[in-house]
């Protein structure tokens, strides 16, 4: 993950303050980590996807996660929360990302209706070394 500079998600106003506010990004416990978006997303571009064993107390304590958590913004967005506020159907869960890597790449997205974290499956590499969900998603590549 070295070569992710930075990843900010944009979600819909008043998300952020229970999904990134600044204790967020130190869970102590399972409790605070799956309300954690920093930590979610780390552990899932880390591990290839979130489980159950994410959140054991090592998992959660992991202090190798904490420099990726570091790389991640959550910005609250008074767009996105009126389309959620407008939408009863899939889009009802927009959420934006974009991704910087260390050598001047970004990649950016919209997400309708798509929940920004994968569970259950591993991502693989490709040829940019940005996680094949991410480039999927982002249609990089």
């Amino acid at each position: 993950m070295e070569e992710i500079e930075s990843i900010d998600i944009d979600i819909a106003t008043g998300y952020e303050v229970h999904l990134a506010d600044e204790s967020k990004y130190d869970p102590k416990t399972r409790e605070s980590a799956d309300h954690s978006f920093p930590y979610i997303l780390a552990r899932a571009l880390v591990d290839g996807g979130i489980t159950l064993d994410s959140y054991t107390p090592e998992r959660v304590a992991d202090p190798a996660i904490r420099p990726l958590m570091q790389k991640i913004r959550v910005h609250a967005s008074a767009e996105l929360r009126r389309i959620m506020s407008e939408s009863k159907g899939p889009e009802a869960k927009p959420s934006k990302i974009r991704i910087r890597t260390t050598d001047g790449r970004e990649f950016a997205r919209d997400l309708i209706g798509t929940a920004v974290i994968p569970t259950g499956r591993k991502m693989s590499a490709v040829g940019s070394s940005i996680p094949s969900w991410i480039c999927a998603r982002l249609m990089c590549g």
